[in-house]
């Protein structure tokens, strides 16, 4: 007999996560990730980046503190190491993700050579490092044709260490720019260090905290005036020190922080199933978190031929939201069975929703919602049939109106919303904490319902509300919200738009 052929082990990728923001992930990572059945991420991975993981993968982030006990950190690394090879082994798709570059102080070449020691195959899939970003997002360069025709890259975890391994007069003379990665902690030292050694403290400097996230900030100095400088605005970190001719103010380049929205945060009011503006907010400048109030249950449903049936009566049938399109033609056989029926929408993601079934709506109104809807529907059915699938929860108003403007209207409810009893945790811990700047909010449902859940959290004097329309606002003020923006045309960008004026003017 032939001896039996040993499994194959899949191999580990060790993928550069970038800095923070998704959008500077590689097309590689995000495709390893989607494909992932186990993710080992550092602790600075952004959100936004493991959101494109594989739903159904398991998820381990990695936790550090200055406040880890000693030897702490070593055995940790040692512990996620034999895990990658573990589930290797055992035949599973491993994604080990790293902040920034895994090359570039992220002790990659450690961790590819103890699995490839292991018999474990190994891809490095290469990532933005923090310094590049930093760079780039500040507007501060790392070369300069004029000023720095070199770069350098140096950890400050070893400024002031005992056993010291920077060779200072070496860098103090370096002619080109200085990078410092993970030393925010000691920039004092670090900036002595490179005057005690022939440096001029008068050195262009600046340091770039949290970049590549909708916290970034850039504070510019002098290497005699930086750590000071830094202190006095308590600036946080993790963050990249740049120190050299060219690492000057950036004026008009610094535009990542200059965006509408940059350092605010957003939470996104909606319901089941609602598609949040996180690109929107994101290219804007913010940061956002989705806060889902409303989970939408189906009514019980319709035979095909009894939703055929409600059809055959009607001459128009109205939506006034996705749900009521989605609970409704499901039971509808085909796009067949809406032939001779006229279908209007509230607003264009409404009408894709129809589109979704191949089918179009004949009349949009000019604003997007229900009372726009019933004035735009009135001149056309006196003596008609209107068809309304909705929820029990919707006001009447659009039923009042149609039947004012001589309509039948029958309402069938094909869905229902269900409150939430509480806050997303991370909502609640962003609104408790003052970090939550903005709530959009996008119907008068979702604004009671808001309302109530955060009626008593120390942060909600702050928070500011933009409405998704002037109704949605005046419910919104009913339950005591403050609304400082109302959307001019009532969709998701609209609410982004707002709240941009909104900042703009103060």
């Amino acid at each position: 007999m032939s001896p039996p052929v040993p499994p194959v082990v899949p191999t580990v990728h060790l993928v550069g996560a970038g800095p923070g923001d998704a959008g500077l992930l590689t097309r590689r990572g995000e495709e390893l990730l989607r494909a992932a059945e186990v993710v080992l991420a550092d602790a600075l991975v952004g959100p936004g980046v493991l959101a494109l993981a594989n739903p159904a993968a398991e998820i381990v982030t990695r936790t550090h503190s200055p406040a880890d006990a000693p030897g702490a950190r070593e055995t940790n690394q040692r512990a996620l190491i034999a895990r990658m090879i573990a589930e290797a082994q055992a035949g599973r798709r491993v994604v080990r993700l790293k902040g920034g570059d895994p090359s570039i102080f992220g002790r990659g070449t450690e961790e590819a050579d103890a699995l490839l020691a292991a018999g474990v195959p190994v891809e490095v899939v290469p990532g933005v490092t923090a310094a590049i970003a930093a760079s780039g997002l500040s507007g501060i360069p790392l070369t300069h044709r004029d000023r720095a025709g070199a770069v350098c890259f140096v950890t400050g975890h070893d400024a002031g260490r005992r056993r010291e391994r920077i060779d200072w007069r070496a860098l103090a003379a370096f002619p080109g720019t200085r990078v410092f990665y993970m030393g925010r902690r000691r920039l004092g030292r670090i900036a002595a260090s490179l005057t005690e050694h022939g440096l001029d403290p008068a050195t262009p400097a600046a340091v770039v905290s949290q970049a590549a996230t909708p916290r970034q900030r850039t504070v510019c100095g002098t290497v005699g005036t930086i750590a000071a400088e830094c202190d006095a605005v308590a600036l946080p970190g993790p963050a990249i020190l740049l120190v050299g001719a060219a690492a000057t103010a950036p004026g008009a380049r610094g535009w990542w922080e200059r965006r509408p929205l940059a350092g605010r945060t957003v939470a996104c009011v909606g319901s089941e199933g609602t598609a949040a503006p996180r690109d929107a907010l994101r290219s804007k400048g913010a940061d956002s978190v989705e806060v889902t109030l409303l989970r939408i249950e189906p009514e019980p449903g319709r035979t095909p031929a009894e939703a055929q049936a409600l059809l055959s009566e009607a001459d128009w049938v109205a939506f006034t939201s996705k749900n009521g399109v989605t609970h409704f033609l499901e039971d509808v056989p085909d796009s067949r069975g809406l032939a001779g029926v006229k279908l209007a929408a509230v607003g264009p993601s409404t009408a894709e929703a129809l589109r979704d079934y191949r089918v179009r709506a004949d009349l949009v109104p000019e604003e997007f919602h229900a009372e726009a809807l019933a004035d735009a529907l009135a001149p056309h059915v006196k003596g008609r049939r209107v068809l309304w699938p909705t929820c029990p929860e919707a006001k009447p108003t659009l039923a009042d109106r149609l039947t004012a403007a001589g309509a039948a209207v029958r309402r069938v409810h094909v869905y229902r919303q269900e409150p939430a009893t509480a806050l997303p945790a991370d909502a609640a811990a962003l609104l408790d904490a003052g970090r939550l700047d903005w709530a959009l909010i996008a119907s008068g449902n979702l604004a009671r319902t808001f309302a109530e859940l955060t009626e008593r959290s120390p942060g909600r004097e702050r928070l500011q509300v933009a409405a998704i329309s002037e109704n949605v606002a005046a419910a919104c003020r009913d339950a005591g919200l403050p609304v400082a923006a109302v959307a001019a045309e009532a969709t998701w960008d609209g609410l982004v738009e707002a709240v941009c004026e909104a900042e703009a003017t103060g």
